[in-house]
C-alpha cells in the first residue's frame, strides 16, 4: 500500500463523462487531479461537520425552530 506520508497517491476512479468534461473545460487537463482533490477536500469537510452536528444534536438536543429561524435570518459577513 502507499505511505501516507508521501502527499499523493495515483488513483483510478469510475467518473461520469459529461462531469469530467465540464470539469476539464473549466480548469485544463493539467488542474484536473488538483480539482478533484479539491473537491474531495470539501466533501470530507462536510461530512465532518455533519457528524459533529449528529454528535452535538445526540448530546444537547436538536436547535429550536425559533433559533432556526432566527440563524437562516441572519445576513452572513462578507
Amino acid at each position: 500500500m502507499y505511505d501516507i506520508a508521501m502527499g499523493t497517491i495515483p488513483v483510478s476512479a469510475t467518473l461520469d463523462a459529461a462531469r469530467v468534461a465540464e470539469a476539464k473545460s473549466r480548469v485544463g487537463e493539467r488542474q484536473f487531479s488538483r480539482y478533484l482533490d479539491e473537491a474531495l477536500a470539501l466533501r470530507l469537510q462536510n461530512d465532518r461537520l455533519a457528524d459533529l452536528d449528529r454528535e452535538l444534536e445526540a448530546e444537547f438536543g436538536p436547535i429550536p425552530d425559533e433559533i432556526r429561524r432566527q440563524i437562516d435570518a441572519t445576513e452572513w459577513p462578507r
